[in-house]
């Protein structure tokens, strides 16, 4: 049997408010940090505590360069001696402390990531000196901004920024104080949302910030479609190729491929483009395809399977932007 509401189910699966995200609201909280993976560095020329830094567990953190991100770019960088402590790339190296940290040269002065994919997110953690040797330089107010493009990324570029990012979270309407307590990690809770570059925007002239990081929801567990393919590609008439590739298949009621704007704003923009009913409990796996003959520009694509008992799941790796 056919699920009625199928974007209601995804959206539910996913945890999507059904409002703009900014508007939606955002929840600012202090977290532990990550935990700590080895020994702390001194870098010359430097006394301590201004010199140290202390590589962390990267693990799940989007944000890392030595993952799938780029070296973080920002709009400007404290002069005078600092090079070797002060840089935005020692943003998301993936050590905390004021030896590897940015500090912008501005007020309202900006850092993006490229994280390399778009992927969904909905937390992003910072702090100004994780081993607590610093407890100055605020950020005050700020905000984050997500985009699928970014026409050039590059320390000093914000050209395109008004119509290439959308705004998800203010601070100062989540009731943010402004104020980094010493060692704090800040975490900013919300909505998910596709997204590969990151914008965190600071108010303060000055702000710290020894490493942002990025994470998508927490996995809820194993699903029960492996997929060894999907591509959703446009050609030259406009329409979209869509092509899925199953590994195995049990307990699957129906297979669709679903559309949806890079930012969602409300349930009705989820659009389910095709459907193959009864796949089965087949153990082998299957080719689909199919055409999407009225794809708007800037889309994205994923597949979502409905269980037998009802469950739906996104496959979100699997997310595919197409301009």
């Amino acid at each position: 049997m056919r699920k009625k509401n199928l974007a209601s189910a995804i959206a539910m699966s996913l945890g999507i408010l059904v409002a703009p995200p900014v508007l939606a609201g955002a929840l600012i909280s202090i977290v532990p940090s990550s935990p700590l993976i080895g020994p702390e560095i001194c870098k010359p020329g430097y006394a301590s505590p201004q010199c140290l830094a202390i590589p962390f567990d990267t693990g799940n953190n989007l944000a890392f360069q030595g993952g799938s991100a780029l070296p973080a770019v920002a709009k400007d960088n404290i002069t005078m001696d600092y090079n070797a402590i002060h840089q935005p790339e020692f943003a998301n190296d993936g050590h905390y402390g004021n030896g590897a940290s940015w500090v912008s040269d501005s007020v309202n002065s900006w850092l993006k990531i490229d994280l390399g994919q778009t992927i969904l997110i909905n937390r992003l953690t910072f702090g100004r000196d994780r081993m607590g040797g610093f407890d100055d330089r605020d950020s005050g107010q700020f905000t984050i901004a997500v985009s699928t493009s970014d026409n050039i990324y590059a320390n000093g570029d914000d050209s395109n920024d008004g119509t290439e990012y959308t705004q998800v979270v203010d601070s100062a309407v989540a009731g943010f104080s402004g104020i980094i307590n010493g060692a704090e990690t800040v975490q900013v809770s919300f909505a998910p949302v596709l997204a590969r570059f990151v914008k965190l925007t600071v108010a303060d002239y000055g702000t710290a910030i020894d490493e942002i990081e990025v994470f998508a929801p927490k996995d809820e567990g194993p699903l029960s479609v492996t997929i060894d393919h999907f591509s959703a590609t446009r050609n030259s008439n406009g329409k979209v190729k869509i092509k899925l590739v199953t590994g195995s298949e049990t307990q699957t009621a129906i297979l669709s491929v679903v559309r949806a704007p890079t930012i969602l704003q409300n349930l009705q923009q989820i659009q389910e483009i095709c459907q193959w009913d009864g796949v089965g409990t087949e153990v082998s796996g299957s080719v689909y395809s199919c055409n999407d003959e009225n794809a708007p520009a800037n889309v994205v694509y994923w597949p979502v399977e409905v269980e037998n008992n009802g469950v739906t799941n996104s496959y979100l790796e699997f997310v595919t932007n197409v301009q």
